[in-house]
């Protein structure tokens, strides 16, 4: 007892300590310098700014009064830091984060003696017999859980398919539909497939003759990748000819992941997917990128042996992105908005570009003589089927559906293609392009992440507001039975045709 009490006391007076440290010597400059930085990191690099300020009707000007008042009245480092903090979270967007870190003084003197590590390019190859489970971890892969949310087997004659790892999915009977397949998609992220990463890998084993490097690892994840979505094409053809007459996707608590979803989303329907617009930040990288494609473009045109028909769609998207460098490379000073005033321009590209590219939507022929037609839309570079459902489907989602996972609802839902039954998604909307414009604080050392990009519906919605369902259900307060009979419930209410 005695050294229980010593210890509690040892805690007590090192909390204690904690707290004057924290509070001797407080000074608000170097917290205003980080939110100095932080706004002007943002007229550069936040997508969503203009959309929060002008149609959420964030206050900036008010939010930025408050934050500094905050701040010079902390009395404490803590307490500036929940300034920021409570900064960042006014915005109530997703992928606007902060990753709390050690000072960046504290960090360069941690790092000092570390090893600074290899470069991508100089990663040692994997040798032509190395496991799949290495290889695929070596990326960062790991196995998450895959499976449904609720309590299947209550579903009125659940019938499962035989197991896959990786997508469980069941037919059963509802009123008036029959027989309905279900089919669960966990994440949208391969990274998190890694038994399908490893068994892609061994499976190449015997056509492996010498060390695979970087490019042959690139190569390799994108065959695993395109296999990944092709496992999913092959349940959905299993529960097509169990006679399933429509099939719910269930996506209830998928975070997302990656474009990895675009390609699964084509499985499930026979029309044309016409993508979301994106639109990105005015910044140096982005200008690169696409005077790079444009480039690209011009050196096509070259070729005299083109089809005619590739030639015009070639001078289409020279056009396109001629227009989308020009605004590109037009300035503008977003830095009125944290005085209250509207600039008259905006940060964002209002030339149109698309999720797959430069076209939002193109037929399986065209481009066919040119090379790299991928670079222009997205879906040619993919080994995956489209069109393998061709009856009435639904998606199953919950407010916890985010990310890539509302770009497949919304594709769906904006094409007419799919009925959706659940809750109003998560409303995160794009993220990063090539890992984002992140900031590090100059003082505290925190990171912040915005996104760059933002995605646009055919209506015009900015996707972080959410998807509303066509069918409401409130899956969130149902326990796992009760889900499994509210689904059926839900079903009835469909309209007849979809």
């Amino acid at each position: 007892m005695r050294a229980l009490r010593r210890l509690l006391a040892l805690t007590i007076a090192g909390l204690v300590a904690a707290v004057l440290v924290d509070r001797i010597g407080y000074d608000p400059g170097p917290w205003l310098e980080d939110l100095d930085a932080l706004e002007r990191h943002m007229d550069v690099a936040y997508a969503n700014l203009e959309w929060v300020a002008g149609r959420r009707g964030l206050d900036l000007a008010a939010l930025d009064r408050q934050t500094r008042a905050a701040i010079a009245g902390a009395g404490s480092r803590r307490a500036a830091g929940r300034a920021i903090g409570d900064f960042v979270a006014a915005f109530e967007d997703p992928h606007l984060r902060i990753e709390r870190g050690p000072p960046a003084w504290l960090a360069a003197v941690l790092g000092a003696g570390g090893d600074a590590g290899s470069e991508p390019g100089e990663a040692t190859p994997f040798a032509a017999d190395a496991a799949g489970e290495d290889v695929c971890r070596s990326f960062g892969y790991k196995d998450d859980g895959h499976g449904f949310g609720f309590d299947v087997s209550a579903l009125p004659g659940w019938t499962p398919l035989p197991e896959d790892g990786s997508f469980p999915g069941g037919t059963f009977d509802a009123p008036v539909r029959g027989r309905v397949g279900l089919l669960r998609i966990a994440q949208f992220g391969e990274d998190r497939y890694l038994a399908a990463c490893a068994h892609a890998w061994d499976a190449e084993a015997l056509g492996r003759t010498e060390p695979c490097g970087r490019a042959c690892l690139e190569a390799f994840r994108r065959r695993a990748s395109d296999g990944l979505a092709r496992q999913v094409a092959s349940r959905v053809r299993e529960l097509r000819d169990t006679g399933a007459e429509a099939l719910i996707v269930d996506v209830t608590g998928n975070g997302g992941g990656s474009e990895w979803v675009d390609p699964v989303t084509r499985i499930f329907t026979v029309r044309p997917l016409r993508a979301m617009r994106v639109t990105v930040v005015r910044h140096p990288r982005s200008v690169a990128a696409v005077a790079g494609q444009l480039a690209a473009v011009d050196s096509l045109l070259a070729d005299s042996t083109l089809s005619a028909e590739s030639r015009a769609l070639l001078a289409n998207a020279r056009g396109r992105l001629t227009a989308v460098l020009s605004d590109l490379r037009t300035p503008c000073d977003r830095s009125s908005l944290w005085g209250g005033r509207d600039p008259d321009c905006s940060q964002t590209v209002t030339a149109p570009t698309y999720a797959t590219g430069v076209f939002d939507w193109l037929p399986d022929g065209a481009l066919a003589d040119v090379d790299a037609r991928e670079e222009l839309y997205s879906p040619f570079g993919r080994d995956v089927p489209a069109g393998v459902w061709t009856r009435p489907l639904f998606v199953l989602a919950d407010r916890r559906s985010a990310s890539a996972t509302e770009a497949l609802i919304a594709m769906l839902k904006d094409n007419g293609a799919a009925t959706v039954i659940g809750e109003r998604t998560f409303g995160a909307g794009c993220g990063y392009m090539d890992g984002g414009l992140p900031l590090e604080l100059p003082n505290s050392g925190w990171v912040v992440r915005m996104p760059d990009c933002a995605r646009f519906r055919i209506d015009g919605m900015n996707e972080i507001e959410g998807i509303e369902p066509d069918v409401p259900l409130p899956w969130s307060g149902l326990g796992g039975a009760e889900r499994a009979r509210a689904l059926v419930e839900a079903l009835a209410l469909t309209p007849p045709g979809r």
